[in-house]
Protein backbone atom coordinates (compact mmCIF):
# COMPACT_ATOMS: atom_id res chain seq x y z
CA UNK A 1 0.00 0.00 0.00
CA UNK A 2 1.73 3.61 -1.18
CA UNK A 3 0.31 5.70 1.25
CA UNK A 4 1.85 8.89 -0.26
CA UNK A 5 -0.80 8.74 -2.94
CA UNK A 6 -3.28 9.81 -0.68
CA UNK A 7 -1.38 11.97 1.61
CA UNK A 8 1.93 14.51 0.63
CA UNK A 9 2.36 17.98 1.57
CA UNK A 10 3.95 17.98 -2.19
CA UNK A 11 1.20 16.75 -4.38
CA UNK A 12 -2.57 16.89 -3.02
CA UNK A 13 -5.95 16.75 -4.73
CA UNK A 14 -7.66 19.67 -4.61
CA UNK A 15 -10.30 17.27 -2.82
CA UNK A 16 -8.48 17.83 0.44
CA UNK A 17 -6.69 20.67 1.94
CA UNK A 18 -2.55 20.52 1.94
CA UNK A 19 -1.07 18.66 4.53
CA UNK A 20 0.08 21.29 7.34
CA UNK A 21 -1.76 24.05 6.03
CA UNK A 22 -5.04 23.23 6.81
CA UNK A 23 -5.85 25.79 9.23
CA UNK A 24 -5.09 28.41 6.20
CA UNK A 25 -7.41 26.67 3.80
CA UNK A 26 -11.55 25.86 3.62
CA UNK A 27 -13.63 24.59 1.21
CA UNK A 28 -14.89 26.31 -1.55
CA UNK A 29 -18.27 26.71 -3.16
CA UNK A 30 -17.31 23.38 -5.27
CA UNK A 31 -16.23 21.53 -3.05
CA UNK A 32 -12.43 22.54 -3.65
CA UNK A 33 -9.68 23.32 -1.14
CA UNK A 34 -8.30 26.60 -1.43
CA UNK A 35 -6.70 29.13 0.87
CA UNK A 36 -9.12 31.93 3.02
CA UNK A 37 -9.09 35.48 1.42
CA UNK A 38 -8.72 37.83 3.94
CA UNK A 39 -11.21 39.84 4.95
CA UNK A 40 -10.28 42.49 3.22
CA UNK A 41 -9.38 41.00 -0.13
CA UNK A 42 -12.97 39.85 -0.18
CA UNK A 43 -14.48 43.63 0.65
CA UNK A 44 -12.47 44.55 -1.83
CA UNK A 45 -13.85 41.90 -4.43
CA UNK A 46 -17.29 42.89 -3.66
CA UNK A 47 -16.79 46.66 -4.05
CA UNK A 48 -15.61 45.95 -7.79
CA UNK A 49 -17.64 42.87 -8.35
CA UNK A 50 -21.22 43.22 -6.30
CA UNK A 51 -23.00 39.77 -6.00
CA UNK A 52 -25.13 38.83 -8.68
CA UNK A 53 -26.49 35.48 -9.12
CA UNK A 54 -23.34 33.11 -9.68
CA UNK A 55 -22.68 29.50 -10.97
CA UNK A 56 -22.72 28.12 -7.28
CA UNK A 57 -23.97 30.56 -4.98
CA UNK A 58 -27.36 32.67 -5.29
CA UNK A 59 -26.93 36.74 -4.77
CA UNK A 60 -28.73 36.56 -1.42
CA UNK A 61 -26.05 34.19 -0.10
CA UNK A 62 -23.78 35.98 -1.73
CA UNK A 63 -24.43 39.47 -0.11
CA UNK A 64 -25.01 38.05 3.13
CA UNK A 65 -21.36 36.40 3.35
CA UNK A 66 -19.67 39.80 1.67
CA UNK A 67 -21.72 42.12 4.42
CA UNK A 68 -20.32 39.44 7.37
CA UNK A 69 -16.78 40.15 5.98
CA UNK A 70 -17.56 43.76 5.84
CA UNK A 71 -18.92 44.45 9.27
CA UNK A 72 -15.64 42.35 10.58
CA UNK A 73 -13.96 45.24 8.24
CA UNK A 74 -15.74 47.48 10.13
CA UNK A 75 -14.77 46.41 13.81
CA UNK A 76 -11.52 46.13 12.66
CA UNK A 77 -10.53 49.65 11.46
CA UNK A 78 -13.98 51.27 9.54
CA UNK A 79 -12.37 54.21 8.70
CA UNK A 80 -10.04 52.22 6.49
CA UNK A 81 -13.03 50.61 5.20
CA UNK A 82 -14.64 54.01 4.23
CA UNK A 83 -11.80 54.90 2.63
CA UNK A 84 -11.63 51.71 0.85
CA UNK A 85 -15.11 52.74 -0.65
CA UNK A 86 -14.16 56.34 -2.11
CA UNK A 87 -11.11 54.96 -3.72
CA UNK A 88 -13.31 52.55 -5.46
CA UNK A 89 -16.19 54.37 -6.72
CA UNK A 90 -14.38 57.90 -7.14
CA UNK A 91 -11.66 56.34 -9.25
CA UNK A 92 -13.62 54.02 -11.67
CA UNK A 93 -12.98 50.93 -10.33
CA UNK A 94 -15.96 49.26 -10.20
CA UNK A 95 -18.38 48.44 -13.03
CA UNK A 96 -21.67 49.33 -10.55
CA UNK A 97 -21.93 51.68 -7.86
CA UNK A 98 -24.26 49.97 -5.91
CA UNK A 99 -22.17 47.66 -3.55
CA UNK A 100 -19.87 51.13 -2.51
CA UNK A 101 -23.48 52.49 -1.73
CA UNK A 102 -24.73 49.58 0.72
CA UNK A 103 -21.32 49.59 2.19
CA UNK A 104 -21.21 53.31 2.98
CA UNK A 105 -24.56 52.60 3.94
CA UNK A 106 -23.01 49.69 6.94
CA UNK A 107 -20.30 51.88 7.46
CA UNK A 108 -23.03 55.01 8.72
CA UNK A 109 -25.18 53.20 11.25
CA UNK A 110 -23.99 53.44 15.01
CA UNK A 111 -25.18 49.94 14.98
CA UNK A 112 -22.89 48.09 12.61
CA UNK A 113 -19.24 50.93 13.39
CA UNK A 114 -17.96 53.43 15.28
CA UNK A 115 -18.86 56.96 16.15
CA UNK A 116 -15.99 57.67 13.70
CA UNK A 117 -16.37 55.86 11.38
CA UNK A 118 -20.10 56.97 10.82
CA UNK A 119 -19.15 60.10 10.56
CA UNK A 120 -16.45 60.14 8.22
CA UNK A 121 -19.55 57.75 6.06
CA UNK A 122 -22.22 60.84 6.26
CA UNK A 123 -19.09 63.28 5.60
CA UNK A 124 -17.77 61.61 2.16
CA UNK A 125 -21.82 60.75 1.19
CA UNK A 126 -21.38 63.74 -2.19
CA UNK A 127 -17.85 62.00 -2.95
CA UNK A 128 -20.07 58.50 -3.32
CA UNK A 129 -23.73 59.71 -4.00
CA UNK A 130 -22.57 61.48 -6.43
CA UNK A 131 -25.87 61.86 -8.47
CA UNK A 132 -29.79 61.69 -7.23
CA UNK A 133 -30.20 58.30 -8.68
CA UNK A 134 -27.09 57.12 -5.96
CA UNK A 135 -28.40 59.77 -3.26
CA UNK A 136 -32.13 57.74 -3.15
CA UNK A 137 -30.31 54.07 -3.34
CA UNK A 138 -28.08 55.45 -0.49
CA UNK A 139 -30.97 56.71 1.40
CA UNK A 140 -33.12 53.71 0.69
CA UNK A 141 -30.31 51.49 2.23
CA UNK A 142 -29.48 53.43 5.06
CA UNK A 143 -33.06 53.19 6.62
CA UNK A 144 -32.33 49.72 6.27
CA UNK A 145 -29.39 50.01 8.30
CA UNK A 146 -30.03 52.60 11.00
CA UNK A 147 -33.22 53.98 10.34
CA UNK A 148 -33.56 58.05 9.92
CA UNK A 149 -31.71 60.23 13.27
CA UNK A 150 -30.47 63.59 13.52
CA UNK A 151 -26.88 62.49 11.71
CA UNK A 152 -28.35 61.00 8.93
CA UNK A 153 -30.39 64.20 8.27
CA UNK A 154 -27.59 66.69 8.20
CA UNK A 155 -25.44 64.50 5.83
CA UNK A 156 -28.69 64.26 3.51
CA UNK A 157 -29.29 67.90 4.02
CA UNK A 158 -25.40 68.96 3.14
CA UNK A 159 -25.80 67.19 0.35
CA UNK A 160 -28.18 69.09 -0.98
CA UNK A 161 -26.72 72.46 0.39
CA UNK A 162 -23.23 71.43 -0.59
CA UNK A 163 -24.21 72.27 -4.45
CA UNK A 164 -24.39 75.87 -6.25
CA UNK A 165 -27.55 76.33 -7.05
CA UNK A 166 -27.08 75.69 -10.74
CA UNK A 167 -25.69 72.20 -9.98
CA UNK A 168 -28.77 71.74 -7.67
CA UNK A 169 -31.26 72.78 -9.99
CA UNK A 170 -29.38 69.86 -12.63
CA UNK A 171 -29.54 67.25 -10.28
CA UNK A 172 -33.58 68.46 -9.61
CA UNK A 173 -33.99 68.42 -12.97
CA UNK A 174 -32.32 64.87 -14.50
CA UNK A 175 -32.75 62.90 -11.66
CA UNK A 176 -36.47 63.53 -11.09
CA UNK A 177 -37.31 59.72 -9.91
CA UNK A 178 -35.50 56.58 -9.54
CA UNK A 179 -36.51 53.51 -7.97
CA UNK A 180 -39.61 54.83 -5.74
CA UNK A 181 -38.07 57.76 -4.44
CA UNK A 182 -38.05 61.25 -5.76
CA UNK A 183 -36.25 64.21 -4.35
CA UNK A 184 -39.40 65.38 -2.87
CA UNK A 185 -39.89 62.48 -0.57
CA UNK A 186 -36.24 62.75 0.57
CA UNK A 187 -36.63 66.22 1.30
CA UNK A 188 -39.23 66.19 3.60
CA UNK A 189 -37.94 63.53 5.20
CA UNK A 190 -34.15 65.60 5.52
CA UNK A 191 -35.72 68.63 6.43
CA UNK A 192 -32.90 70.63 5.34
CA UNK A 193 -32.47 74.11 6.11
CA UNK A 194 -31.51 75.89 3.25
CA UNK A 195 -27.62 77.26 2.76
CA UNK A 196 -29.36 80.33 0.84
CA UNK A 197 -32.47 81.97 -0.84
CA UNK A 198 -31.84 80.44 -3.97
CA UNK A 199 -31.63 76.82 -2.23
CA UNK A 200 -34.83 77.38 -0.60
CA UNK A 201 -36.69 78.59 -3.60
CA UNK A 202 -35.70 75.22 -5.19
CA UNK A 203 -36.72 73.34 -2.30
CA UNK A 204 -39.79 74.91 -2.34
CA UNK A 205 -39.92 74.39 -6.05
CA UNK A 206 -39.57 70.74 -5.52
CA UNK A 207 -41.45 69.92 -2.47
CA UNK A 208 -44.83 72.72 -3.68
CA UNK A 209 -44.09 73.47 -7.31
CA UNK A 210 -43.70 77.28 -7.32
CA UNK A 211 -40.85 78.17 -9.30
CA UNK A 212 -38.40 80.29 -8.11
CA UNK A 213 -37.86 83.88 -9.18
CA UNK A 214 -34.02 83.88 -9.75
CA UNK A 215 -32.86 85.61 -13.18
CA UNK A 216 -30.98 82.04 -15.17
CA UNK A 217 -32.09 79.35 -13.06
CA UNK A 218 -35.79 80.69 -13.43
CA UNK A 219 -35.40 80.67 -17.18
CA UNK A 220 -33.76 76.96 -16.75
CA UNK A 221 -36.60 75.93 -14.69
CA UNK A 222 -39.35 76.96 -17.23
CA UNK A 223 -37.27 75.69 -20.13
CA UNK A 224 -37.97 72.11 -18.47
CA UNK A 225 -41.51 72.69 -17.89
CA UNK A 226 -41.50 73.76 -20.92
CA UNK A 227 -40.05 70.88 -22.60
CA UNK A 228 -42.10 68.68 -20.74
CA UNK A 229 -44.95 69.84 -22.19
CA UNK A 230 -43.89 70.73 -25.81
CA UNK A 231 -45.57 68.68 -28.60
CA UNK A 232 -43.93 69.97 -31.09
CA UNK A 233 -39.94 68.08 -31.95
CA UNK A 234 -38.78 71.60 -33.32
CA UNK A 235 -39.99 73.45 -30.68
CA UNK A 236 -38.90 70.76 -27.99
CA UNK A 237 -35.50 71.12 -29.59
CA UNK A 238 -34.89 74.63 -29.37
CA UNK A 239 -35.51 74.97 -25.85
CA UNK A 240 -32.65 72.15 -25.36
CA UNK A 241 -30.29 73.87 -27.28
CA UNK A 242 -30.50 77.46 -25.87
CA UNK A 243 -31.15 75.55 -22.14
CA UNK A 244 -28.46 72.69 -22.65
CA UNK A 245 -31.31 70.17 -21.59
CA UNK A 246 -30.30 66.70 -20.96
CA UNK A 247 -31.94 63.45 -22.31
CA UNK A 248 -33.54 62.65 -18.77
CA UNK A 249 -35.17 66.06 -19.01
CA UNK A 250 -37.38 64.92 -22.07
CA UNK A 251 -40.63 63.27 -22.27
CA UNK A 252 -40.58 59.21 -24.11
CA UNK A 253 -42.58 60.59 -26.96
CA UNK A 254 -40.07 63.44 -28.15
CA UNK A 255 -37.13 60.90 -27.38
CA UNK A 256 -38.22 59.41 -30.58
CA UNK A 257 -37.40 62.07 -32.88
CA UNK A 258 -33.78 62.66 -34.63
CA UNK A 259 -34.53 66.16 -34.35
CA UNK A 260 -34.61 66.19 -30.65
CA UNK A 261 -31.58 64.42 -30.43
CA UNK A 262 -29.53 66.73 -32.69
CA UNK A 263 -29.59 69.25 -30.43
CA UNK A 264 -28.77 66.73 -27.55
CA UNK A 265 -25.60 65.46 -29.10
CA UNK A 266 -24.45 69.11 -29.06
CA UNK A 267 -23.77 68.67 -25.53
CA UNK A 268 -24.35 64.87 -24.03
CA UNK A 269 -22.07 63.89 -21.49
CA UNK A 270 -20.12 60.48 -22.17
CA UNK A 271 -22.09 57.76 -20.38
CA UNK A 272 -25.31 59.20 -21.88
CA UNK A 273 -24.17 58.78 -24.58
CA UNK A 274 -23.11 55.21 -24.63
CA UNK A 275 -26.61 54.33 -22.57
CA UNK A 276 -28.70 56.44 -25.72
CA UNK A 277 -26.74 54.50 -28.79
CA UNK A 278 -29.20 51.71 -30.02
CA UNK A 279 -31.98 54.28 -29.63
CA UNK A 280 -29.98 56.69 -32.02
CA UNK A 281 -29.10 54.20 -34.24
CA UNK A 282 -32.78 52.62 -34.40
CA UNK A 283 -34.11 56.41 -34.89
CA UNK A 284 -31.47 56.96 -37.57
CA UNK A 285 -29.35 59.74 -36.29
CA UNK A 286 -26.56 56.97 -36.36
CA UNK A 287 -26.05 55.32 -40.33
CA UNK A 288 -23.88 54.77 -42.57
CA UNK A 289 -21.99 57.37 -43.36
CA UNK A 290 -24.18 59.52 -42.12
CA UNK A 291 -23.71 63.22 -40.68
CA UNK A 292 -23.07 62.69 -36.82
CA UNK A 293 -21.98 59.30 -37.37
CA UNK A 294 -18.26 60.51 -37.73
CA UNK A 295 -18.84 62.87 -34.88
CA UNK A 296 -20.25 60.45 -32.44
CA UNK A 297 -17.92 57.61 -33.01
CA UNK A 298 -14.54 60.16 -32.75
CA UNK A 299 -16.09 60.88 -29.58
CA UNK A 300 -16.29 57.51 -28.59
CA UNK A 301 -12.84 56.68 -29.17
CA UNK A 302 -11.25 59.96 -27.89
CA UNK A 303 -13.43 61.55 -24.74
CA UNK A 304 -13.22 58.00 -23.15
CA UNK A 305 -10.15 59.01 -21.31
CA UNK A 306 -10.97 62.30 -20.52
CA UNK A 307 -14.33 61.23 -18.42
CA UNK A 308 -14.57 62.02 -14.78
CA UNK A 309 -15.09 59.90 -12.67
CA UNK A 310 -13.63 57.26 -15.27
CA UNK A 311 -15.75 55.08 -17.21
CA UNK A 312 -15.07 51.57 -16.51
CA UNK A 313 -14.01 49.43 -19.65
CA UNK A 314 -16.77 46.75 -17.99
CA UNK A 315 -19.16 49.84 -19.38
CA UNK A 316 -17.40 50.04 -22.66
CA UNK A 317 -17.40 46.11 -23.55
CA UNK A 318 -20.76 45.66 -22.13
CA UNK A 319 -22.35 48.40 -24.44
CA UNK A 320 -20.20 47.06 -27.38
CA UNK A 321 -21.71 43.63 -27.46
CA UNK A 322 -25.44 44.47 -26.50
CA UNK A 323 -24.82 47.06 -29.59
CA UNK A 324 -23.42 44.27 -31.79
CA UNK A 325 -25.89 41.86 -31.56
CA UNK A 326 -28.77 44.99 -32.80
CA UNK A 327 -31.39 44.25 -30.35
CA UNK A 328 -31.55 44.51 -26.49
CA UNK A 329 -32.43 41.73 -23.81
CA UNK A 330 -35.83 43.48 -22.82
CA UNK A 331 -38.18 45.36 -25.39
CA UNK A 332 -38.65 45.35 -29.28
CA UNK A 333 -35.71 47.94 -29.96
CA UNK A 334 -33.81 46.84 -33.18
CA UNK A 335 -31.01 48.59 -34.81
CA UNK A 336 -28.48 47.94 -37.48
CA UNK A 337 -25.25 48.53 -36.16
CA UNK A 338 -22.62 51.07 -37.69
CA UNK A 339 -19.13 49.50 -38.39
CA UNK A 340 -17.94 53.07 -37.19
CA UNK A 341 -19.54 52.93 -33.57
CA UNK A 342 -18.14 49.26 -33.18
CA UNK A 343 -14.59 50.05 -34.38
CA UNK A 344 -14.99 53.37 -31.68
CA UNK A 345 -15.95 51.11 -28.94
CA UNK A 346 -13.45 48.99 -29.76
CA UNK A 347 -10.68 51.72 -29.25
CA UNK A 348 -12.58 53.36 -26.43
CA UNK A 349 -11.98 49.90 -24.70
CA UNK A 350 -8.05 49.72 -25.06
CA UNK A 351 -8.42 53.93 -23.86
CA UNK A 352 -9.81 53.48 -21.00
CA UNK A 353 -6.90 51.49 -19.61
CA UNK A 354 -4.33 53.80 -18.52
CA UNK A 355 -0.62 53.53 -17.42
CA UNK A 356 -0.14 50.01 -18.93
CA UNK A 357 2.95 49.48 -19.34
CA UNK A 358 5.31 46.54 -21.28
CA UNK A 359 7.27 44.78 -18.97
CA UNK A 360 8.93 42.28 -21.87
CA UNK A 361 8.44 39.05 -19.79
CA UNK A 362 7.46 35.94 -21.04
CA UNK A 363 3.61 35.59 -19.86
CA UNK A 364 1.45 32.97 -20.21
CA UNK A 365 -2.52 34.54 -19.76
CA UNK A 366 -4.84 31.51 -18.60
CA UNK A 367 -8.70 31.57 -18.93
CA UNK A 368 -10.93 29.33 -16.97
CA UNK A 369 -13.34 28.89 -19.13
CA UNK A 370 -15.22 26.03 -17.14
CA UNK A 371 -18.94 26.29 -16.70
CA UNK A 372 -19.14 28.50 -13.86
CA UNK A 373 -17.69 31.21 -15.75
CA UNK A 374 -20.97 31.56 -17.63
CA UNK A 375 -22.37 33.41 -15.31
CA UNK A 376 -23.65 36.81 -15.91
CA UNK A 377 -20.90 39.89 -14.57
CA UNK A 378 -22.18 41.88 -12.02
CA UNK A 379 -24.64 44.30 -13.81
CA UNK A 380 -23.34 43.51 -17.29
CA UNK A 381 -24.60 41.70 -20.37
CA UNK A 382 -21.55 39.57 -20.62
CA UNK A 383 -20.86 36.29 -19.18
CA UNK A 384 -17.70 36.10 -16.88
CA UNK A 385 -15.48 34.20 -19.45
CA UNK A 386 -16.19 36.81 -21.78
CA UNK A 387 -14.66 39.94 -19.83
CA UNK A 388 -11.95 37.65 -18.51
CA UNK A 389 -10.47 37.54 -22.56
CA UNK A 390 -11.16 41.29 -23.17
CA UNK A 391 -9.03 42.12 -19.52
CA UNK A 392 -6.66 39.72 -20.39
CA UNK A 393 -6.34 40.64 -24.03
CA UNK A 394 -5.25 44.59 -22.37
CA UNK A 395 -2.24 43.13 -21.04
CA UNK A 396 -1.49 41.15 -24.12
CA UNK A 397 -1.69 44.37 -26.28
CA UNK A 398 1.24 45.85 -24.51
CA UNK A 399 3.05 42.68 -23.83
CA UNK A 400 5.47 41.66 -26.98
CA UNK A 401 6.14 37.80 -25.78
CA UNK A 402 2.74 36.26 -24.52
CA UNK A 403 0.66 33.00 -24.86
CA UNK A 404 -2.95 32.28 -24.07
CA UNK A 405 -5.00 29.37 -22.99
CA UNK A 406 -8.34 28.76 -21.68
CA UNK A 407 -8.24 25.85 -19.04
CA UNK A 408 -11.06 23.53 -17.76
CA UNK A 409 -9.93 20.02 -15.93
CA UNK A 410 -7.99 20.20 -19.21
CA UNK A 411 -6.08 22.97 -21.39
CA UNK A 412 -8.21 24.81 -24.66
CA UNK A 413 -6.30 26.25 -27.42
CA UNK A 414 -7.80 29.91 -28.00
CA UNK A 415 -7.45 31.85 -31.46
CA UNK A 416 -8.01 35.10 -29.69
CA UNK A 417 -5.44 38.39 -30.20
CA UNK A 418 -6.16 42.15 -29.44
CA UNK A 419 -5.63 41.99 -33.01
CA UNK A 420 -9.00 41.13 -33.68
CA UNK A 421 -12.35 43.23 -32.78
CA UNK A 422 -13.58 42.85 -29.18
CA UNK A 423 -16.83 41.42 -30.67
CA UNK A 424 -15.52 38.91 -32.61
CA UNK A 425 -13.33 37.87 -29.33
CA UNK A 426 -16.78 37.70 -27.02
CA UNK A 427 -18.20 35.33 -29.86
CA UNK A 428 -15.26 33.22 -29.79
CA UNK A 429 -14.84 32.45 -25.73
CA UNK A 430 -15.57 28.90 -25.51
CA UNK A 431 -18.26 27.94 -22.56
CA UNK A 432 -17.01 23.94 -21.44
CA UNK A 433 -19.17 22.45 -19.36
CA UNK A 434 -16.33 20.56 -17.50
CA UNK A 435 -14.79 20.64 -14.04
CA UNK A 436 -12.26 23.24 -12.59
CA UNK A 437 -8.50 22.68 -11.90
CA UNK A 438 -6.27 26.03 -11.76
CA UNK A 439 -3.01 24.03 -12.11
CA UNK A 440 -3.89 22.36 -15.54
CA UNK A 441 -2.19 25.90 -17.15
CA UNK A 442 0.75 25.80 -15.02
CA UNK A 443 1.43 21.60 -15.73
CA UNK A 444 0.67 22.44 -19.59
CA UNK A 445 4.03 24.65 -19.71
CA UNK A 446 5.94 21.85 -17.63
CA UNK A 447 4.77 19.14 -20.17
CA UNK A 448 5.12 21.70 -23.23
CA UNK A 449 8.51 23.02 -22.14
CA UNK A 450 7.68 26.14 -22.03
CA UNK A 451 9.50 29.14 -20.19
CA UNK A 452 7.92 31.99 -19.00
CA UNK A 453 8.48 34.85 -16.54
CA UNK A 454 5.05 35.15 -15.54
CA UNK A 455 1.31 33.35 -14.82
CA UNK A 456 -1.69 35.32 -15.24
CA UNK A 457 -4.93 33.34 -14.29
CA UNK A 458 -8.23 34.74 -14.74
CA UNK A 459 -10.88 32.57 -12.59
CA UNK A 460 -13.56 32.36 -10.03
CA UNK A 461 -11.32 30.15 -8.09
CA UNK A 462 -13.68 27.33 -8.11
CA UNK A 463 -11.47 24.78 -8.37
CA UNK A 464 -11.69 21.16 -7.37
CA UNK A 465 -10.60 18.82 -10.37
CA UNK A 466 -7.53 18.57 -9.87
CA UNK A 467 -4.99 16.03 -8.65
CA UNK A 468 -2.50 18.75 -7.17
CA UNK A 469 -2.79 21.85 -5.77
CA UNK A 470 -2.22 25.40 -7.52
CA UNK A 471 0.80 25.95 -5.82
CA UNK A 472 1.98 22.43 -5.44
CA UNK A 473 2.11 22.60 -9.43
CA UNK A 474 3.90 25.88 -9.53
CA UNK A 475 6.27 24.74 -7.41
CA UNK A 476 7.49 21.90 -9.58
CA UNK A 477 7.49 24.37 -12.48
CA UNK A 478 9.77 26.66 -10.49
CA UNK A 479 12.25 24.08 -9.56
CA UNK A 480 11.93 22.67 -13.79
CA UNK A 481 12.52 26.38 -14.93
CA UNK A 482 15.39 27.41 -12.34
CA UNK A 483 14.50 30.92 -11.99
CA UNK A 484 11.48 32.94 -10.66
CA UNK A 485 8.29 32.84 -11.50
CA UNK A 486 5.48 35.31 -10.47
CA UNK A 487 1.56 34.10 -10.67
CA UNK A 488 -1.20 36.33 -10.72
CA UNK A 489 -4.62 35.04 -9.68
CA UNK A 490 -7.06 37.81 -11.21
CA UNK A 491 -10.65 37.04 -8.97
CA UNK A 492 -13.96 37.17 -10.97
CA UNK A 493 -16.37 36.70 -8.63
CA UNK A 494 -16.89 37.77 -4.74
CA UNK A 495 -16.25 33.81 -3.08
CA UNK A 496 -14.03 33.78 -0.05
CA UNK A 497 -11.55 31.63 -2.24
CA UNK A 498 -8.33 32.48 -3.02
CA UNK A 499 -5.63 30.04 -4.98
CA UNK A 500 -2.69 31.13 -4.31
CA UNK A 501 -0.06 30.91 -1.14
CA UNK A 502 -0.75 34.51 0.62
CA UNK A 503 2.87 33.67 2.06
CA UNK A 504 4.70 33.74 -1.35
CA UNK A 505 5.90 37.32 -1.99
CA UNK A 506 5.68 36.19 -6.22
CA UNK A 507 1.87 35.22 -5.48
CA UNK A 508 -0.52 38.22 -6.10
CA UNK A 509 -4.94 37.77 -5.45
CA UNK A 510 -6.50 40.82 -7.62
CA UNK A 511 -9.93 41.10 -8.25
CA UNK A 512 -10.41 40.93 -12.08
CA UNK A 513 -12.80 43.57 -12.87
CA UNK A 514 -10.53 46.24 -11.38
CA UNK A 515 -10.47 48.99 -14.48
CA UNK A 516 -6.79 49.44 -12.84
CA UNK A 517 -6.19 45.34 -12.88
CA UNK A 518 -3.89 45.55 -16.24
CA UNK A 519 -1.87 48.22 -14.50
CA UNK A 520 -1.35 46.27 -11.39
CA UNK A 521 -0.72 43.56 -12.85
CA UNK A 522 2.05 44.84 -14.97
CA UNK A 523 3.71 46.93 -12.16
CA UNK A 524 3.97 43.37 -10.63
CA UNK A 525 5.63 41.36 -13.07
CA UNK A 526 7.76 44.38 -14.02
CA UNK A 527 8.99 44.52 -10.44
CA UNK A 528 12.23 42.81 -9.48
CA UNK A 529 11.29 39.10 -8.31
CA UNK A 530 12.18 37.75 -4.70
CA UNK A 531 13.57 34.68 -4.62
CA UNK A 532 11.57 31.73 -5.12
CA UNK A 533 10.83 29.27 -2.13
CA UNK A 534 12.49 26.65 -4.13
CA UNK A 535 15.55 28.76 -4.47
CA UNK A 536 15.75 29.41 -0.42
CA UNK A 537 15.37 25.82 -0.05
Amino acid sequence: MKYHRYYSPLSTAQSQPIPGREAEMARNEAGGYVFSASDWERLERFLILGAEDGYYAKAPELTIQNAQALLRCLLADGQKVVNMIVDVSVNGRAPKNEAAIFALAMASSPKLADKATNSLALAVLPKVARTGTYLFQFVEAAQAMRGWGRSLREAVSNWYNGKSPENLAYQLTKYRQRGGWTHRDVLRLAHPLPASPIHDMLFRWTTKGAVPEVGDLTAYIRAFESVQKAENPATAAAIIEAHRLTWEMVPTTLLKQPVVWEALLEHIPYTALLRNLNRLTAIGVIKPLGEWTETIATQLAEQVSKTRPPIHPIALLNTLAVYQQGHGEKGSLKWDPAREIVDALNEAFYAAFKNVQPTGKRILLALDVSGSMSAKAEGSFLEARQIEAAMALVTASVEPKWHIVGFTNRVHPLSISPHQRLDDVLRAMPREMEGTDCAVSIQYALDKGLDVDAIVQYTDNQTWAGQEHTVQTLEKYRQKVGHPIKIVAAATAAYEAAILDPKDPDSLNIVGWDSAAPAVISQFLGAVAAPSSAEED
